[in-house]
Order: C-alpha cells, then structure tokens, then sequence
C-alpha cells in the first residue's frame, strides 16, 4: 500500500509540472535576433543564453539658476565644480537669468533614467525588469525639441559614447527661453526675496543591455534491472531565469523535442518517444535524452542514465511475500543560523583613502561625502529534520525434505527379515518477519537573504538620506530538490530452499536468516541542498541511511567597494551644523526557493559617525599704502592708509588666507565657497573708470574670483579719517548673520571681514606762470599789443601732471619752470628784469573753499653768475621814499610795514572765465556770507562789489597769503545725481597769485651783518662795494602750503612735503643751458630768474618816463 502511495505521488506532481511553460521569462518565445548561446550545438546538461535588451526613455534634465544677494544668478553642474554665473532681469515681472554667452555644460549619468522595463526583439517583445539587465549602456541619445534651451551647438546631439552610461549635454538658458519651474526659495539680506529658476532639457535616450537565462536538463535515474523489468526514465528541465530565481523541474519525457536513445540496444531497448526501456538481457547500456525547446532552439542540452542488467529471477511462484513501511517520523534535528549582520558604516570625505576633510572637525558645502556600509554578504536560518522508520516485511520460506527409512519386510524366501527402504517427500513452508530500517534528511525550513540595498541618514546628505544599492555584489547561489520519492523498497521474494535427505523425521529448522537474505535494504534519498556550489545535503540514493548533512557556510565581510557610495554633494546652502547625528538601515531580501517561512529583514546600523558641517570663508584684504607717494601732508600720519582725493586706490581682496588648522582648511583658497565679497566706504567712490558711482555707505560688490577692484577717489570727500570695511560670505549664508574677523572660525558665522583705517588727503598742484610784466614777453602771452587777449602760452611747474602722467608738454623744456635763459622763443637770452609782476595759478583739492583756509606762499632767493653753476642764498634789500627806507631788507617788519601787494581777481589781464567767477561769486553771496550780509545787498550790487574790490595778498615781499577771495571755485559739474553739487563744485579750487620782486634790490649773501660791513665801509654803502652780487641772476623760489583755520603758521600740505614733492612728480627743470652752453642747475620750487643789475626802473628811464 505504501508503494501505492508513493507512486500517486509522483503522477500528480509531474501532473502539476506538465502544465508549467518551459519558456520561463520568455513567454512569448525566444528571439531570432540578438541572442548568444554558451555552445552552438548540443551540450551537456546546462546551458546559458544572452539576449540583447533595449528600452528608452524621454528624461527632462534641468539647468537650475539660484539667484544669490545681488540678482546674480549660478547654475552649478558636475556635481559642484562647474560654476555659470550671469546677472539677472525681469521678464514678465518675474527675476530670470541672463542667457550667458557661454552653455552650461553638464555630464549625466543616464543610468537615473533607465526605464524600468526593457525587451528584447522578438515580434512580440518580451519585458524584462531593467534592474537585472547586465552591461547596461548607452545606444542613442538625442535632445528633444522645447522651448525651454537651445543646444550647443545648434543641431548637435548630446556628446556620449556607445556602451558608456554618461553623456554630456550644453545648453543655453536663460531670460530668451520659457523657464518650467520658478519659486521662491530663500530670502536676501535686505528681506527681499531670491527665487530658482529651472529650465528643462527634454532628452530621448535609448540603452542597451543583455539579459542571461540558464536551462538545465536531468535524466531520472541510474538504475539496476533484471531480465524481462520494464522501466519509464524520466527527463526534467528547470530554469535559472534572468533575475536568478529557479523554476521547479519540469517533466519533458514525453515532448516532441525530446530524444531518447541507448548506446546497447541488446541489454536495453529504449522506446525514442516515451523513454520505456526493457532490460533485454544481462549487461551494461547508457541511456541518452536529447531536449530542444524548439525546433529553432536557442536550447539544445543532453542527459544520461546508466542501466545494469542482472541474472534470471529465481523467486517463489507458489509463494506470496508481504510487506509494508511504516510512516515516517522526526527522530532528530540539525540546525544553524546566521542572522546577525555585523553591520557598520560611515560617512566620510570623498575621496576614500586620501580625504581631504575630517567630518568630524567639519566639511563645506558643494564638497561630497561618501558612505561606505560593511556586512556580511548573505543571511540564512535552516533546519534539517532526519525522518526514520522501518519497513516490514513476511516472507514464507519453502522446503521439501526427502524422508528415507527403512521398514521392516516380509521374510525373504530363508526367512531372514527383510526390510522396504522408504523414501516419502515432504514439504515444510514457514513465514519470517523481516524488519529493514530506514532514515533520511530533508528540509524543514530555510531561509537565505541577501543584500537588497543601505539606507544611510544625515544632515549633510542631498535631501538628507542616501541609499546604496549592491555593487559588484553576488548574492549566494543555492538549489534545493526537496518531496518526491524519498525511500525505495528492497527487492524481496519467498524463499524456496534446496531439497534435503534426511532421516524418517523432518527437522525443525530456523530458516530466519535465509529469508533475511531475501530481502534487501531499503533505499534512500535525502532532500538535496546544493550552496554556492557545495553540497550540504546529498540526495545520492543510499542504503538504509541517508548521509548526515553538513553545515551551510558561515558567511563573510563584504569588500569595501559592496555598499559603497561616493560623489553624496552636500547642498550648496546648507546651514553650517556641528555634530549632526547619523544613523543608518542596512535591508536583505529573502531570496526565491525559501523553505517553510522567512521574510525580509531589516536592521538598524548603530554607531555611524558625526558630520560637522562648516562652509569657511576668509577676508585677508590689503589696502596697499599705493598714495603715501602723493601723501603732500607736512606732518602725514604714518599709521594710517593714505587715500589722497582724485586719485585711485585698490584694495586687494582675493580669497585666499588662512582658516582654522583642521584637515582641509588651513591656509588656503576658498574661492569655490565664497558667495560674495563686498566693501563699503564712508565716503563716496567711483569705479576705476569712474563709468559706475558709488555712494558712501553703499556696499560694492567684488565678484568672487577677481583678486582686487580699484576704486577713484572723488574729489568732494571731506578730508579726514575713516574707517573701510571689507566682508567675504559663504555660499550658504543666504538667510544667515554673523561676522568674524579674517575668518569664520565660529560655526555660527557666514562671514569674515577686514577693516582699514585711512586717512583721505587733499592736494596742491598744477603751478604755472602765465603772465609776466615784463613787456619783453608780451608777445610770449598776449596776441597783440595793447590787448589783453590771451595766447594760451604758460610756464608749467613740469610736462607730467599731479599724478606724474606725461602731459603734451613732455620733453618741451623751454615751457618748464623755472622761467630762465632759453625759455622765450624768439629771445633766447632775455629773463625778466627785476621789480615786474607775473601772475601764475595752481589748484587745490580738497577743505580750502571757506574763512580762514587759503595758500601760503614764502618766496626765498638765490643767485646765480650767468656763467652758470651752483646757486647761492641771499638777502635782498631794497630802497623806498621817506626817511630812513634805505635798505630795508625783504623780510623784515619794516618790510612788511612799507610793502602791501594788493590784486584785483577780476582784472581782464587774468582772463579768468566769467562763468568761473560768477561760480565763485554766487559760492560767497549763498554760503560764506551771514544772512544778515545777505539780506543787506542785492546780488547784483554784490556782483558789482566782488567784480571791482581789492585784495590784500601780501604784506612784505617774503610772504603772500591767498585767502578765499583770492580763489574760484572749479570743482566737478557732471555728477551723479545723489551728490550735492555745491560740495562738488567746491572741492576743487583755483587759486590766482601775483608776485614782483622790489626795484633794484640789492643782493648778499645770506646772512651778511649789513652793519658790520658798513662799519667796514665808514658807516656807508652803496650797492657798489665787491659784497653785493651784480652781473647774474636772481632766482625766486617757492614754498607753497595750504593753512586752515585761519592760522598762517600751521601748514597742512606742502608743495614740496616731506613725502612728496610735487615739483618732482609734476618733472619741474633741475638742470638745464643755455643758448650759448652754461650749465645751470636749480632747487625744486624755483619759479623765475631775474636780471640782477636791471629792472622796470631802467626800462622806464630809458624811456624817457
């Protein structure tokens, strides 16, 4: 009954199998294309295919300008490393990106756009679920047509190559194209708001792959037989599909496309169709089964079973044996576990083995982290259940004796007795119990997992998880057969012994162990357990006992590249945090083919370091002390920067210093986390170029990357000291406050900055001489005689400007003070004759427009022999009407008391412009005059004052001292509209001077004791004694300075200051000869040589007048 059992069994088993397609995946049948098989002909047992796959997919990358704090917008690509930026503008009342003139150009990885399913070519493709797809790559990849960009360069693909998985697309984007999404994502430091921008790139993408299928044929099963047995082999396929689950065996016995044949048809005959085979006579014969899926293939595999034939059945006929198995029943167990991962992990700097950075200490933002998951590489939980029992069989042993003994007869004819010998037959029949026990392993449970995916989780991560899919991972192979047949009863028969002679009585004969020896052992076959390719349990058919199973491998650490996942970029405006915490889940799949339970298992990933997020930012800028050459003070203060008015600046401002000492920081350049670098002025500044204004306290932005910006002095800042700040922010401090000195070292700061403390200094240039009295130099300045227009000619203090430039008069040294022999055109010999004005001016930048400020000016004399050489310092004395003005020396108080030099600024003989004087003119009446002055006068009766009045400029002739009514006012007229333009005008002022020297002074050295040398001459000189010089020339030097606050004394620039001299700037003459060779050399500040031995006096005298 038992036997009965087993075999229902089977029917209904291979019955369920039959009705499974063999095409596993491929349902709709194998392609014609595109397919490779391991061999092209028949093949032993197992045989592989690869199938060519595509798929595509239509992606809409996008471009993403984020606007920052002054309407500039970046687009970051590559991961962080590429920058774009452009300025911004409205478009339909919304801010948008400039379109650059440059694409933004981005490298892809299209493996984030692989569709999730891809087929093959057969006319009714098959799908397939990309994630196993192998080698998956690129086909094609082409852009899409939309309004939103414009390719670079037009009509062009995206840049790829065939097979790779990355693909480079350059776009242009911007305010001529239709952004897809715009929305506020944070606000400025003012509160207004800063917006993304985006801009699709519709892409069509086609990929290729292949996919892997495996078929493996087995032929049921080597076998024993005996003469005239009759048996059904059986062939079965099962499939390792392309996503590595296992079909179970498939029964294809009996299919059109299966082959059976013997290599021995005279021991075994084989039926080709069915696989019935008859033992034909003893011997050994090889049975062969040839399966193709199809005619056409793709798969052509073959198995064997091998057949011995034994000797002739000698069993009982007559006799009936009988015998039965037990059920079996669990007699013992073994089991094994392994289901603790050993997981760790963490989240470190790229690039693993040489970070850059210690997250712990800190990371910027736009740098990328990697996390790296450690585990072991498969899970499993088993139990094998060993299955006992016995099988019990009545055999009947049969055997017939030959009894013989000897009866007593009739007397023979002596009669002696005689005896009949009797021989009667006689059959004895006995049953025996024979017991065969057996016991086998099979499966009770078992559960194998491996690794499905890593989740890691921390503040700094892109949107603050990743996960890590397996890389170059194999998950664990296994195969199990488990049900079906597991015992085979023995061969048994009743025993029919050999006839015996014995004696008149049978004997009583055990015959167990005869009928023992008809019954064999009972065959058994565990379940089968076949891990990466070890077996753990065997199913090989044994006697009696199955083998003890083995132990399933403990697993192993996965490699370092597994779970592996760098280029994590941490968002570029993510606030600086310390300590973020960390934790993380690793998840194994239970794999196809469990046994009784399991599901998918997920654990927590304890002990995941810290990340300390820190975007550093420093601020070492240098104000270079560039003006101290032009610093024109008489007492500069050496601690402070000079910034002299009208003249440019710059101010160093890379992004380079040093920051904390901690790994990746350190003295370094921080160009790629820097957002912005402004400054800020008290004053108002120009640009370079002076093409864009700055108003004071407005903030000027320095874009990142440009190492310094030169700025330009106005020429209206109030002279004094002030205080410039420099800030450099970090690219993630949108939102954010705090500033640092040089460096934000705290994290609660995005900002660094850097102070300067100046001075803004005014200036004193440009002297000229532009008239002389003397009217051997009339035609030099007027166009005419007895005309008071101008020719435009003047001595200049040099052929370069105030800021040492060349000027047209460069190289011309005839027009270069000092006035001297040489300097009129057409009188090479002729200088001045002494006591005649000349008239000259100069300019002021600068406080000098009010009471009290004006220009100190200190005449001092040399003499020179026209012969040339070094000059000589001297006195000069001079005579006047009235008694006692003999020999007055210029300089002293009596000088003072006897000589006034008054001017009229108005005079025509200036040429001043009118507009220059009413400019002037209006200045006084609105500002310098109290309100009760200007209440009391009408303009015009002011005007007529101003045009007509005198002024006291010098009292001797060693001093004259220009006040406010001695100047105009020339300051700037296009101005920016913020700026006050009487300040303006104001700044810059234009000063008018007039000097003579007394009429035939005399001339000693300087210092001569006049009464001891008219001692020497008995109490009377002259001018005619050998002391007094004659025959050469007197030089008149200047010393010039600016005074303020009415105080003549206290001088606040120089033209000749301890560190600057602008006689030297401006390239005033220091040497020179004249028309007949004499060298002369001269002394910064001197303005005009005069004829020592003439003057206007022997002019007039010659004239008769």
């Amino acid at each position: 009954m038992k036997r009965l059992i087993f075999s229902f069994l089977t029917v209904v088993i291979l019955s369920l199998f039959a009705s499974v397609s063999t095409f596993a995946n491929f349902s709709k049948g194998y392609p014609t294309e595109g397919i490779e098989t391991s061999f092209p002909n028949e093949v032993y047992k197992r045989q592989k295919i690869k199938v060519k796959v595509t798929g595509e997919s239509r992606p809409r990358p996008k471009v993403m300008w984020v606007q920052g704090d002054e309407d500039q917008f970046v687009a970051t690509r590559n991961e962080g490393s590429q920058q774009v930026r452009t300025t911004g503008t409205l478009q339909d009342g919304k801010m948008v990106p400039v379109t650059t003139d440059t694409p933004v150009v981005d490298k892809i990885n299209t493996k984030q756009y692989a569709p999730d399913s891809m087929q093959d070519s057969n006319i009714d493709p098959n799908p397939f679920r990309q994630e196993f797809v192998k080698e998956l790559g690129l086909e094609e990849v082409k852009y899409l047509e939309a309004n939103s960009y414009d390719e670079d360069p037009i009509g062009s693909d995206p840049s790829y190559s065939k097979g790779d998985i990355f693909a480079t697309i350059s776009t242009f984007t911007g305010h001529n194209y239709v952004w897809d999404e715009h929305y506020k994502y944070s606000e400025k430091l003012n509160g207004d708001p800063k917006y993304i921008v985006s801009y699709y790139t519709p892409l069509s993408i086609k990929y290729t792959g292949y996919v892997e299928e495996t078929k493996e044929l087995i032929v049921e099963e080597n076998m024993t037989l005996e003469v005239g047995d009759r048996k059904t082999l059986t062939a079965k396929v099962k499939t390792i599909q392309y996503d590595g689950s296992e079909t179970n065996y498939i029964d294809v016995s009996r299919r059109e496309t299966t082959e059976w044949s013997t290599n021995n048809r005279n021991v075994v005959s084989v039926n080709p169709e069915t696989g019935q085979i008859v033992a034909v006579s003893e011997g050994e014969a090889r049975i062969t089964a040839k399966w193709k899926n199809s005619e056409d293939g793709p798969y052509y595999i073959y198995n064997y079973a091998d057949i011995t034939v034994g000797g002739e059945d000698t069993g009982c006929v007559d006799c009936q044996p009988e015998g039965s198995c037990s059920a079996p029943s669990a007699a013992g167990s073994m089991e094994g576990a392994f289901l603790d991962p050993g997981v760790s992990a963490v989240i470190r700097a790229d690039q693993r083995g040489s970070e850059m950075f210690d997250v712990l200490q800190g990371i910027p933002t736009t740098e990328s982290l990697y996390g790296n998951v450690l585990a072991l590489n498969y899970l499993f939980q088993n139990k094998f259940v060993e299955m006992t029992g016995e099988c019990t069989y009545t055999i009947p042993v049969t055997k017939t004796y030959i009894k013989t003994w000897d009866e007593p007869g009739p007397p023979d004819p002596d009669g002696n007795p005689t005896t009949i010998p009797m021989r009667v037959p006689e059959t004895v029949s006995k049953e025996y119990t024979v017991i065969r026990p057996y016991s086998y392993w099979v499966i009770d449970n078992l559960e194998v997992y491996d690794i499905k995916e890593a989740k890691l989780r921390n503040y700094a991560l892109p949107n603050e998880e990743i996960t890590i899919q397996p890389s170059g991972y194999s998950s664990p192979s296994y195969a199990t057969s488990t049900g079906g047949q597991h015992i085979e009863e023995p061969q048994y028969s009743a025993v029919t012994l050999p006839t015996e002679t014995v004696g008149r009585d049978v004997p009583n004969e055990d015959f167990q162990a005869d009928a023992e020896d008809a019954v064999g052992k009972v065959k058994v076959k565990n379940d089968l357990l076949q891990f990466n390719g070890s077996i753990i349990m065997s199913n090989v058919q044994t006697e009696e006992t199955g083998p003890t199973p083995g132990e399933i491998p403990a697993p192993t650490q996965i490699g370092n590249n597994v779970l592996y996942s760098p280029g994590n970029v941490i968002p570029r405006t993510l606030a600086n945090e310390k300590d973020t915490t960390s934790s993380g889940s690793i998840a194994y799949n239970l794999m196809v083919g469990n046994i009784n339970g399991g599901s998918p298992k997920n654990f927590l990933i304890n002990g995941i370091n810290t990340v300390t997020v820190h975007t550093p930012v420093v601020d070492y800028a240098v104000l270079p002390d560039d003006n101290r050459p032009f610093d024109q003070r008489m007492e500069p203060d050496m601690s402070r920067t000079v910034l002299v008015l009208d003249r440019p600046f710059t101010i160093n401002f890379d992004e380079k210093g040093q920051h904390l000492s901690i790994p990746g920081y350190g003295n370094r350049d921080y160009q790629k986390y820097t957002l912005m670098k402004r400054v800020v002025f008290p004053f108002d500044t120009y640009n370079e170029n002076k093409t864009e204004f700055y108003p004071q306290n407005t903030w000027v932005n320095i874009p990142v990357g440009q190492d310094s910006k030169t700025f330009q002095m106005p020429t209206w800042v109030t002279e004094g000291s002030y205080r410039i700040r420099t800030e450099a922010w970090a690219i993630n401090s949108q939102g954010q406050a705090g500033c640092q000195h040089n460096m934000n070292g705290d994290l609660n700061n995005y900002c660094a900055y850097e102070e300067f403390e100046v001075d803004a200094v005014g200036r004193l240039y440009g002297l000229r001489v532009w008239d002389i009295g003397d009217f051997r130099f009339e035609n030099v300045f007027r166009t005419g005689s007895e005309t008071t227009n101008h020719t435009g000619n003047a001595y200049y203090s040099g052929g370069r400007d105030e800021n040492g430039v060349p000027t047209s008069l460069y190289g011309q040294n005839s027009w270069i003070l000092p006035v001297r022999p040489g300097s009129h055109p057409l009188e090479k010999g002729t200088v001045p004759r002494n006591g005649y004005s000349f008239l000259f001016d100069f300019e002021t930048i600068g406080d000098l427009w009010d009471k009290g400020e004006g220009v100190r000016i200190n005449p001092s004399f040399s003499y020179v022999s026209k012969e040339g050489g070094e000059q000589i310092p001297v006195d000069l004395y001079y005579d006047s009407t009235g008694y006692g003005n003999k020999l007055i020396k210029v300089g002293s108080e009596n000088d003072v008391e006897t000589f006034t030099r008054l001017y009229q600024l108005s005079d025509p003989m200036r040429n001043i412009n009118q507009t220059e004087l009413q400019r002037a003119a209006q200045y006084e009446f609105h500002n310098i005059l109290s309100p009760d002055q200007q209440n009391s006068l009408s303009w015009n009766r002011f005007w007529g004052n101003y045009t007509t009045r005198k002024t006291n400029i010098g009292a001797g002739y060693k001093l004259d001292v220009l006040n406010y009514q001695s100047r105009t006012l020339i300051g700037p007229t296009a101005i920016p509209a913020s700026v006050n333009p009487t300040v303006a005008l104001r700044s810059v002022q234009h000063w008018y001077g007039e000097y003579n020297l007394p009429i035939a002074p005399y001339i000693v050295r300087e210092g001569t004791d006049m009464e001891a040398l008219a001692r020497q001459y008995g109490g009377i000189l002259d001018g005619s004694e050998s002391e007094f010089f004659k025959g050469g020339y007197i030089v008149v030097n200047f010393e010039i300075y600016t005074v303020k606050n009415n105080d003549q004394n206290d001088y606040v620039l120089g033209y000749n200051a301890p560190l600057a001299n602008m006689w030297e700037i401006e390239g005033q003459v220091s040497s020179a000869s004249d028309y007949r060779g004499r060298q002369f050399t001269y002394n910064p500040g001197d303005i005009m040589l005069f004829e020592s031995d003439y003057s206007v006096r022997n002019d007039y005298l010659a004239n008769g007048s």
